[in-house]
């Protein structure tokens, strides 16, 4: 076994603070990564700030980005 990856596979990277996302039901508007991922139950949560100022956790799986 090689200790190196193909160069064209991608590996899934963390979506950083700032990080401009949306949500799949949510199409057209922007939210905003607020901090690091934390691992529940059903999978990876960001914490997104919503337009309005509302900060609320999104599955990682229902972003789009």
């Amino acid at each position: 076994m090689h200790s190196y990856g193909h160069p064209s596979l991608t590996y899934p990277t963390p979506l950083k603070p700032d990080s401009i996302v949306e949500h799949k039901n949510l199409p057209g508007v922007p939210l905003v990564i607020v901090g690091e991922a934390v691992r529940g139950i059903s999978g990876e949560r960001y914490m997104v700030n919503l337009p309005g100022g509302e900060v609320v956790p999104v599955l990682k799986k229902n972003l789009v980005i």
